[in-house]
């Protein structure tokens, strides 16, 4: 600075083309606070010339207007350039023009071939760039703007072609096969340079030993840098041949490397692991190894209501009765059909309804009951009608009369036969359901009968479910058999189901038997489908568990239907011929075939006990090929 800056003072930038206004301070005066008035003389310093020598007053520019038509640029050119970016090289195509005269700002666009105007963001630079171009014709536009926003007209490049990279990528450094059951693995590697710019690695296979351009056909494009592939499924041993190239994010295609072959694996051990895994952690697999469970016919209230009705008490004048409340008079048995007051007793029609008789001696008890109720609740503003219906037939009979607490129960009877059904129906608003129970018992001191039966049907707005259990038990002692089925039907809005399970068992002190047998079929509107059908055979002898079994099914998520056998020891046996053999068994995982005929075998190691001959013969009829 031509002299030394004051604190606060005050600085301008001029030009020849734009100046500053000029003022002689006359006075300053403040006629109230915040508000100052200037006085002041417009200073020209040309006036002193004028005055002494008579020279013309030259007004200094004190205001500048843009020109109302704006220049455009001039010389616009575009070249290309490669560069490397994070390990890619990338061409980019680079424009530029000459300043225009008074432009502050230039909108610019480009294009290639014949495709549509691409405009870069506004600049005041004299250029942009485009980085990863393909090859093709450029062309490039451009427009000056002045700080009015006043455009010119575009100025264009010449058309040009540029190339980008051209270069081919290398070859492979390397690729190679790896073996895996049902699969081959692939691996590559890159070369240590040149490949930087790779887009995709091209893979071909071939089913021709060796390879062949005529079997050639495509496996897949595999983004950099993506160096592994799996060939899944395919058989076991199947061979097949691969190769390889690199192509660039250019599009250029580098050379095919030789062809290498590759084969699945042929180690049986290793597809049975695999198979065996995958179905014992199926749902298959689990329901086929499960332990056969006891099913159990819940008739525990019916046996309830039953054993009450041996303990009804003579009726008391003095008690008042609730309704549904049983009581005994003579040989009848009378149920309250409403509130009973005191000293209203049976068989008053208005209060008691008779529901049969009971005649009981010190050595016998007989009973026939016919028990109904219906009635009508509201819960929460829900109305729901029940009306229930039980039927039962009692005999018992002991050897000599029973003393005390023996002689209040069933269990003081020596001998018991019972037929009891109870059909209860119940619906509201939502939900309807109806079931019966029965019960067929007889039971001495050691040894005991049963067959049970519980049958139920509800259905809601949008589900059903109906089911059916039956059950037939006998027990002597500790010596217990048991036939069991179980049918399910249940179906939604989703999805339906339809099941069978029947179990047959057999138990003693230290051993047991059981025989199941299951059918079942799932289906669902998301796709899931399921049905099996199984045999299963477990028992325990002397502390060891054995098992057997076989099994039909198909599950969705597996996409495959299986039949899958267990057994120590497995017979296919053959007697068309009058005798029976078994041409084929398995004992101890050993297979033993009489006579196979195999069209290709895969076989890791053999042992012929005679003679290998094949099947194609010499000039004379003889074996062309015999060793042994």
């Amino acid at each position: 600075y031509s002299e030394t800056l004051r604190p606060q003072g005050q600085w301008a930038l001029q030009s020849n083309s734009l100046t500053t206004q000029r003022f002689r301070i006359m006075s300053i005066t403040r006629p109230e606070d915040n508000l100052f008035e200037i006085t002041a003389l417009q200073h020209n310093a040309s006036k002193f010339d004028a005055i002494d020598n008579g020279a013309r007053i030259e007004l200094p520019p004190v205001t500048s207007i843009p020109p109302g038509v704006q220049a455009p640029p001039q010389n616009v050119r575009i070249k290309a350039f490669t560069k490397v970016d994070q390990g890619l090289a990338v061409t980019s195509l680079s424009a530029s023009w000459d300043a225009a005269p008074n432009a502050v700002a230039y909108e610019a666009e480009w294009r290639k071939d014949s495709g549509n105007w691409v405009r870069v963001p506004r600049t005041s630079a004299l250029g942009f760039d485009v980085p990863g171009i393909y090859a093709g014709r450029y062309l490039v536009r451009v427009r000056a703007l002045n700080v009015m926003e006043v455009g010119s007209v575009y100025a264009s490049s010449v058309e040009t072609a540029l190339e980008g990279k051209t270069t081919p990528p290398p070859a492979l450094a390397y690729l190679r096969c790896v073996a895996g059951p049902w699969r081959i693995g692939l691996e590559w590697g890159f070369p240590a340079s040149g490949a930087a710019d790779t887009a995709y690695t091209e893979i071909q296979q071939s089913a021709t030993p060796g390879g062949s351009e005529e079997t050639a056909r495509a496996l897949g494009l595999f983004a950099y840098p993506g160096n592994t592939h799996l060939v899944s499924p395919i058989p076991a041993g199947e061979r097949l041949a691969f190769r390889g190239r690199l192509i660039d994010r250019s599009g250029n295609v580098g050379a095919w490397s030789n062809w290498v072959t590759g084969t699945s694996s042929s180690d049986a051990s290793e597809y049975n692991q695999l198979i065996t895994q995958e179905y014992v952690e199926s749902a298959l697999g689990q329901q086929f190894f499960s332990d056969i469970e006891r099913m159990q016919v819940d008739i525990g209230g019916l046996q309830k209501q039953v054993g009450d009705l041996a303990d009804i008490l003579l009726y008391d004048p003095a008690k008042i009765y609730a309704k549904n409340d049983m009581v005994r008079q003579g040989p009848r048995l009378y149920q309250a059909l409403k509130a009973v007051p005191a000293k209203t007793a049976p068989p008053n029609a208005a209060y008691w309804s008779d529901i049969g008789q009971s005649l009981e001696t010190a050595n016998g008890l007989a009973q026939q009951v016919a028990s109904h109720t219906a009635e009508i609740s509201e819960l929460d503003g829900r109305i729901e009608a029940a009306v229930s219906n039980l039927d039962v037939l009692q005999a018992a009979a002991r050897g000599e009369p029973a003393t005390g607490e023996k002689a209040d129960a069933l269990k003081g009877w020596d001998t018991i036969a019972r037929a009891a059904t109870e059909v209860t129906v119940r619906a509201n608003e939502d939900e309807a359901q109806a079931k019966r129970a029965s019960l067929l018992e007889a039971r001495t001191g050691t040894a005991e009968g049963r067959i049970a039966t519980v049958e139920s049907v509800v259905a809601s707005n949008n589900a059903v479910t109906v089911q059916r259990l039956d059950q037939l038990t006998g027990q002597v002692a500790s010596n217990a058999s048991a036939i069991s089925t179980e049918q399910t039907v249940r179906a939604n809005a989703d999805s339906a189901l339809g099941q069978r399970v029947d179990t047959v068992s057999a138990r003693t002190d230290t051993n047991e038997a059981n025989i199941q047998t299951t059918s079942q079929a799932v289906t669902s509107l998301d796709g899931n489908v399921k049905a099996l059908y199984s045999v299963k055979l477990q028992a325990h002898a002397n502390g060891q568990k054995y098992a057997a079994g076989w099994q039909l099914g198909f599950d969705s998520g597996t996409s495959v239907t299986t039949m899958a056998f267990q057994a120590d020891r497995f017979l296919w046996f053959n007697s068309s011929s009058g005798q029976t053999v078994a041409p084929v068994s398995i004992v101890g995982g050993q297979m033993f075939i009489n006579n196979a005929m195999i069209q290709d075998g895969s076989i890791t190691n053999a042992k012929i006990g005679n003679v290998i001959q094949s099947t194609a013969l010499g000039a004379n009829g003889e074996a062309a090929v015999e060793v042994g």
